[in-house]
């Protein structure tokens, strides 16, 4: 019986670690992707002739 037990223990353990990933990563993602998404640059050359 203690190896049925023990399994369980391992079994709440490794539920509680996995819900806390889960949230972890739901409240993180709206941060992580602010900081890591680059920012597009627009730039528009003129090429119209100038008076010299």
């Amino acid at each position: 019986m203690p190896d049925k037990r023990r399994l369980q223990t391992c079994g709440y353990i490794g539920l509680a670690a996995a819900s806390f990933a889960i949230v972890g990563a739901i409240v993180a993602q709206p941060v992580l992707s602010a900081l890591w998404s680059p920012q597009a640059v627009v730039v528009q050359l003129d090429r119209t002739p100038r008076d010299k």
